[in-house]
């Protein structure tokens, strides 16, 4: 009897049979093909879906049938893991010659070959790129299949015939396994090769990349259904094992996930807009697939957008919604309120960071159903996994990720890059605020637009300013333009310009920070008058020491708050629920000194702000969390600084200011209430002479087509690019775990969520002089870098200790 899976039980093995838990992919399968993002994909792309239907199902009737092979069954019943003998790779000559025999469709045919369908069957335990089982496999070891293998295949095609009216499978004829026992690996690995020869010439001859395009949706539709359906019925062998009453089992034809977006979803986002603006109206109703909207901060963008989505949705132009943030932190929020809106199995999160998130949200489910305290911390952290695997591929109804995330999926920058790609085949997807100083960014996402268009994936665009720099230069002015001309012309504060700076000095290796008395005392003067107040400043080391001036006057630690990028993740994720809570009940008096982190998305709002300068838009944003919606200032200030050092607001890798920043602070105006229609204008002369330049994602993505650059050739880590960088970057940062942490917590303390990123100069600075701030410990088999610089839940790392950085750009 020949094996596909193993579990191990109570110490005791459970497996299903490779026919068995083909069947269960097969099964799956079949229902994927009745779904609403099926019928699109193939209507888009002008596919005959019984074809289209007809190969999915070869597929997943093939995927397996390497492990019908003596090495593969006997690791599986010693439950070992065969990286060097691919199981993948063993199935080439076997998909190749089914195809051949039963004449089964080609969706894009090149030489002859069933290109997409082969390299499906190949990749689907590995991105597909340039080295892809070329080196580290054992080349002289013999496929060796078993004796049953034919019989397996038959039975295997039989079963699909009868099951989804396939009348042509029954036609397959026994295949000369014996033969194909005596190759070697090696060979396989040829006939890969010659197939990545092909994949080169179609990029040679392919001077534009409309063909590419189809190319490359093609074979991600076919890997994402491939990889959707093999994984859940593996997880779901995987949870049934521990009920089963004998050692093998075989099909148990498990059911999809019942992920879905409820059916009363637009009355769900109607109930929240008691009132609809009309420019939310308009999204309800538009049919255009391309649209960008221009709305002012707390006027309902969100809603607006998720209007859209259905609306699409009904008219069958998508399946699931993709939410692109600025900012994980932004994105954290977001899913939260979404969650809350269409429930929490509905809606997924990923990020660099959201592993970390997903556990915090898995021990607060079981906590609520009583089984917090007992759970096995190995089951909480599979859940978390699972939970975050469906979401980096965007596989729920719903996901909110990040834009940087957005752009790895197109260009193999992640592990299932390919997956996800294929998923959003079938997805609309919305663009949170994207900030216009951020020039790579922006340039990177003007050709992911391009890409959208091509493929014909609905996307939407929101901005609270929307210069016309930015619409001309990422090629949307043709784009349905909704306006809520309302909301622009409402005046919810009154801007103050102050020349005085909110620092008497710039820091250097003698003096810390001084914060400017004056403005410590008017701050501290309006908590004692109950006010709300929000103090943002552009870097971390200001943050901390403005908070540490307004903990001299300020005892209550309930009332003063100090947030930015540099807290361990559980601290800073504490604070942010936590602000959040007191906002929402509307306490009074409360102040909270940040940086940028808070300045997009966030819902929350205050009575007055106090900011330092920065670019046009980045001030419109930080203005969003200022009496949000209201449309009359009714005493809410926005007081603007001046600033004598630009960071983090520099031309990269220079010290010099951006140009924008002189020309915002030329714009600003004393005493003047403003509207967000007066905020898009200076926006637009602040940026009117802007440029884009060029950008990475498209020589990337044709080079990455089908085979290309593997993952750990594009990026570091999630949060760093290594051959492609969406961001201007030039201030990296580490992961590291606070020796205070460390000392309170013991090696309880070498968690991921204890993690804090630190800059990698103060590394660098550390080994030179000999400070030795960092070491290494190890718990169990894992090494941690510890930062023994003192730290504090309250403001994070004594930062002024470290000195000031090398010469450059601060992104804080």
């Amino acid at each position: 009897m020949l094996l596909a899976k193993s579990e191990q039980v109570n110490g005791k093995p459970r497996y299903q049979t490779l026919v068995g838990h083909t069947k269960d992919v097969l099964w799956l399968m079949d229902g994927l093909t009745r779904s609403l993002g099926f019928r699109l994909f193939c209507c888009r792309w002008g596919l005959d879906k019984k074809d289209v239907q007809a190969v999915l199902t070869a597929i997943a009737a093939l995927h397996d049938i390497g492990k019908a092979t003596r090495p593969f069954q006997q690791a599986i019943r010693e439950g070992k893991h065969l990286t060097d003998i691919p199981h993948a790779l063993i199935a080439l000559p076997v998909a190749y010659e089914v195809w051949k025999q039963i004449q089964l469709p080609c969706l894009y045919e090149a030489e002859s070959l069933p290109l997409v369908e082969l390299l499906t069957i190949v990749s689907h335990h590995a991105l597909l790129y340039d080295g892809l089982y070329q080196n580290a496999i054992k080349p002289l070891q013999r496929l060796d299949f078993e004796p049953e293998a034919g019989k397996a295949l038959s039975e295997i095609f039989f079963w699909a015939a009868e099951q989804f009216n396939l009348p042509h499978f029954k036609t397959l004829q026994p295949l000369p396994f014996g033969e194909w026992a005596k190759w070697e690996l090696k060979k396989c690995s040829e006939a890969l090769e010659k197939l990545r020869n092909v994949n080169r010439k179609l990029i040679k001859s392919n001077s534009d990349t409309s063909s590419l395009i189809r190319l490359k949706a093609l074979y991600t539709f076919l890997l994402a259904h491939l990889k959707f359906t093999d994984h859940w019925a593996s997880r779901n062998f995987s949870e049934k094992s521990r009920e089963l009453p004998c050692e093998t089992v075989n099909e148990l034809l498990p059911n999809l996930p019942k992920w879905q977006i409820p059916d009363d979803a637009e009355e769900r986002v109607f109930y929240k807009l008691p009132e609809p603006y009309h420019f939310q109206e308009q999204l309800s109703q538009t049919d255009e697939t391309q649209v960008v909207v221009l709305a002012p901060c707390g006027r309902g963008k969100t809603e607006g957008a998720l209007l859209w989505f259905l609306h699409q949705r009904a008219l069958g132009n998508c399946e699931r919604l993709i939410i692109a943030m600025p900012t994980q932190v932004t994105s954290n929020a977001m899913h939260r309120r979404l969650a809350d809106l269409f429930g929490e199995d509905n809606v997924g999160l990923y990020h660099g960071r959201s592993s970390l998130e997903h556990r915090e949200l898995v021990k607060l489910k079981l906590a609520q159903v009583g089984e917090g305290d007992d759970l096995d911390p190995e089951i909480e952290r599979e859940l978390a996994q699972s939970e975050n695997f469906w979401s980096e591929v965007f596989a729920k109804p719903i996901t909110v990720t990040t834009a940087d995330h957005l752009l790895f999926t197109f260009v193999h920058g992640f592990r299932q890059a390919d997956f996800a790609l294929g998923c959003l085949q079938t997805a609309a997807i919305v663009f949170d605020e994207v900030h216009c100083y951020d020039r790579k960014m922006l340039a990177e996402l003007r050709e992911l637009f391009k890409l959208l268009r091509a493929m014909k994936i609905p996307h939407l665009l929101m901005s609270g300013t929307l210069p016309q720099f930015l619409v001309n230069e990422t090629c949307v002015s043709d784009y349905r333009h909704i306006t809520d001309d309302d909301g622009l012309i409402r005046k919810p504060f009154i801007l103050r310009k102050r020349d005085e700076k909110m620092f008497l000095r710039i820091e250097d290796e003698d003096k810390n920070l001084q914060p400017n008395g004056e403005i410590v005392k008017e701050v501290v003067e309006g908590f004692k008058r109950d006010l709300c107040q929000f103090i943002i400043v552009n870097t971390v080391r200001k943050a901390q020491a403005f908070y540490k001036a307004l903990r001299e006057h300020i005892a209550d630690s309930d009332r003063l708050w100090c947030l930015h990028s540099r807290f361990c993740y559980a601290h800073r994720r504490e604070k942010e629920q936590r602000l959040i809570d007191l906002l929402s009940q509307k306490v009074r008096p409360l102040i909270l000194v940040a940086t940028q982190v808070i300045e997009v998305s966030l819902d929350i709002s205050c009575d007055r702000m106090f900011t330092e300068l920065a670019p046009m838009d980045a001030l419109g944003q930080r203005a969003g969390r200022l009496h949000r919606g209201a449309a009359e200032p009714n005493g809410h200030e926005l007081l603007v600084f001046a600033v004598q050092d630009p960071q983090p607001y520099c031309v990269p890798h220079k010290k010099e200011p951006l140009p924008e920043l002189e020309q915002t602070w030329q714009a600003l105006k004393d005493n003047l209430p403003v509207s967000y229609l007066w905020l898009k204008e200076r926006c637009d002369e602040v940026y009117a002479n802007a440029r884009l330049g060029m950008a990475q994602l498209d020589k990337l993505f044709k080079t990455c087509t089908l085979f290309g650059l593997n993952y750990d050739e594009i990026r570091f880590s999630e949060d760093e690019g290594k051959v492609y960088r969406p961001r201007d970057i030039v201030m990296p940062t580490i992961d590291v775990i606070p020796q205070a942490v460390l000392d309170k917590l013991g090696d309880e303390g070498c968690q991921p969520n204890f993690l804090a990123p630190v800059p990698v100069w103060w590394l660098g600075k550390s080994n030179r002089e000999g400070l030795e701030l960092f070491y290494l410990h190890t718990v169990g088999k894992r090494e941690w870098l510890v930062c023994r610089l003192p730290y504090d839940y309250e403001f994070g790392f004594a930062e002024e200790q470290i000195g000031l950085p090398p010469k450059g750009v601060i992104l804080d």
